[in-house]
């Protein structure tokens, strides 16, 4: 007797299956609500396939899984896309402009979002009415799901005109108020500025001029920044201009116009623009200014009362005479100094002998080449701290230009404290630096805070400054034992500004243990200041990318690997476009590993290194140089 069995086979699909999403194309495209400000919505891109017959984005490996959706620009001209994580933790995004089936590519983002290492795009100049075809894809087409995505526009501005123009209050110190010049025309009426290329998009502030009859307004950046200013006096149908500035701000190529005798009580009215037209966000503030013999009172070394200290030792000491810095002349200081008082700063010092000289080692970067005047001062103080009478101590530096020279400060009684001035020759902007002195309370940078996270996208590192002064960038340093470090990357400053900033800084790739951070903040002329060190502890392994070194590279370029067992892993260097321009890949064993790399063959540029392990890909953006 036989038995007869029965195999039934049953084929199960490898992977989940996914209906491809409704906007998987252009002419399919999912329509988004610009909004004054963002509101995310979530999509997804799993299942999506690649758009044939739409030019290649050209940036954030775009390699297919695609999805679309379009925005109406509105009235203002501009647009804003801004992308979330969700699954997606590192996107794509293109704008084109056309019809679904015949699209011309205008713009590629990789990630200028804040949201890590999503993408973000704000366009200015668009034609309202018109429609934006909005493509998003995960970047390298290897780790699609949902993903949040909004459409912005901020509001048209209402101060188009002098008679709209919007009030600044005018404190005693710099408070900026947000502002803008989206969708702002040309006023037809009040005269021609006459500086920064004006060529319209302006808008309008007022500022009634304090008792002291002088007041100073100044701009910041936002995405406008290089602005145009000027001041103008009468009644907002009959305007008379007063002045014009380009960029006098510390604040990059924004503008500040200082303006004393004015009459109290009476209404400046204020008119800003992009340079060579263009619109954007900025942020502007008014100051009452002190009469010059005010006692005066601030924060930095402006003022006699408040000035910086000095302490003789090895180093230098470097500063500015930047037009920032108003004229203070307490007491009889002007009849004892060999020039006109227009900028000047102040720094203190207690004797330790009878007889201390200030070598004047550089002045560079005059706006004029008049250079800088020094003196110093032995000063008696009134009942209020006030300065009120001064005696010379030292010859007077004040060669006209920017030749070197020496303070020499004698009959000096040793324990107390005297007072160096020092002035931009009429009123000259430049950077100097003096030799066998070290200065405080002038730190370009107020850092309150600095912390550090571990986490699965790696170490994050967050820290937040109550203000800067002429902060270029700060440079992140990693050590794996407190005493060697190396940069591991720089992060933008904001210039000069009394406002706060938060910043953040991942650093992927991490092994495990304990990883140790510290910043090193460079100001403008590249001076650097330290911050504390901290410690990171990474519990878990990640294998891929460790590091790659120097960055900026030059003619080789070191890729620094790890890994928690033997495998093989993935090697890209791509360019700008996405294209490689290096791929290969390695077997690597349990541990860390080190490729050496020539890469002098590669054009001057920024690229992307890609390393892809079994379960993780990492990226680092490296810069070659010539």
């Amino acid at each position: 007797m036989k038995t007869l069995l029965r195999l039934v086979i049953i084929l199960l699909p490898l992977n989940p299956c996914f209906a491809q999403p409704a906007n998987d194309n252009p002419c399919s495209a999912t329509s988004l609500t610009v909004g004054t400000s963002c509101s995310y919505s979530t999509y997804t891109n799993a299942a999506a396939t690649a758009s044939a017959g739409v030019p290649a984005p050209g940036c954030a490996s775009y390699s297919g899984g695609d999805v679309w959706f379009t925005a109406v620009v509105p009235a203002s001209g501009v647009l804003t896309v801004d992308m979330n994580t969700g699954v997606i933790l590192d996107s794509g995004l293109a704008f084109y402009t056309g019809t679904c089936g015949s699209l011309t590519l205008l713009e590629c983002d990789d990630d200028d979002s804040p949201n890590g290492a999503m993408s973000m795009i704000s366009r200015s100049g668009l034609t309202p009415g018109a429609t934006i075809f909005i493509r998003v894809w995960e970047y390298g087409n290897n780790g699609n799901g949902t993903f949040s995505i909004c459409a912005s526009s901020p509001p048209p501005t209402t101060n188009d005109e002098p008679c709209a123009a919007i009030a600044l209050p005018v404190n005693t110190s710099c408070s900026y108020t947000a502002a803008s010049n989206y969708g702002s025309t040309n006023s037809v009426g009040p005269p021609a500025p006459g500086c920064a290329s004006y060529s319209g998009e302006d808008v309008w502030f007022s500022a009634v001029v304090p008792a002291t009859g002088a007041i100073m307004v100044n701009t910041n950046s936002g995405t406008m920044t290089d602005s145009g200013m000027a001041f103008y006096t009468g009644t907002c149908g009959s305007l008379t201009l007063v002045e014009c500035d380009d960029d006098d701000s510390q604040n990059g190529s924004m503008s500040m116009i200082y303006r004393g005798g004015l009459t109290p009580g009476s209404t400046i009215y204020i008119r800003v623009w992009d340079l060579g037209g263009g619109s954007g966000t900025f942020s502007i503030c008014a100051v009452e200014s002190a009469p010059p013999n005010s006692c005066g009172s601030a924060a930095t070394n402006d003022n006699c009362p408040s000035p910086a200290t000095l302490t003789e030792g090895p180093g230098n000491f470097s500063a500015s005479t930047d037009v920032t810095f108003t004229a203070d002349q307490p007491g009889n200081v002007t009849s004892v100094f060999c020039g006109s008082i227009e900028n000047n700063s102040w720094y203190q010092f207690v004797a330790s002998s009878t007889t201390h000289t200030f070598p004047i080692a550089s002045v560079t970067g005059c706006v004029n080449n008049y250079g800088i005047q020094a003196h110093v001062y032995s000063i008696t103080y009134d009942a209020s701290g006030c300065c009120t009478s001064f005696t010379s101590m030292s010859n007077c530096y004040n060669p006209g230009n920017t030749t070197l020279g020496t303070v020499t400060a004698t009959g000096l009684t040793i324990g107390n404290t005297y007072m160096l001035m020092i002035d931009g020759n009429a009123g000259d902007g430049c950077e100097f630096t003096i030799s066998g002195w070290t200065g405080t309370g002038i730190l370009p940078v107020s850092l309150s805070e600095l912390n550090g996270n571990a986490t699965s996208l790696g170490n994050i590192l967050s820290w937040r400054t109550e203000s800067e002064y002429k902060n270029d960038y700060f440079e992140v340093m990693y050590s794996r034992d407190a005493e060697h470090f190396v940069p591991i990357g720089t992060v933008q400053g904001a210039g000069t500004t009394s406002d706060p900033n938060e910043y953040q800084f991942i650093h992927q790739g991490v092994p495990s243990g304990t990883s140790f951070y510290k910043l090193q903040q460079v100001d403008l002329n590249g001076d650097r200041t330290d911050s504390k060190i901290i410690s990171v502890n990474s519990k878990e392994d990640i294998d891929g990318l460790f590091r790659a070194y120097p960055n900026p590279m030059k003619d080789q370029l070191v890729i620094q690997l790890q890994s928690s067992r033997k495998e093989t892993m993935e090697i890209q260097i791509m360019d700008q476009k996405g294209v490689p321009v290096l791929q290969e890949k390695i077997d690597v064993n349990e541990g860390n590993t080190n490729l050496f790399r020539d890469i002098s063959s590669l054009s001057e540029g920024v690229y992307t290194l890609v390393v892809t392990s079994t379960n993780s890909s990492q990226k680092q953006r490296i810069i070659k140089i010539d």
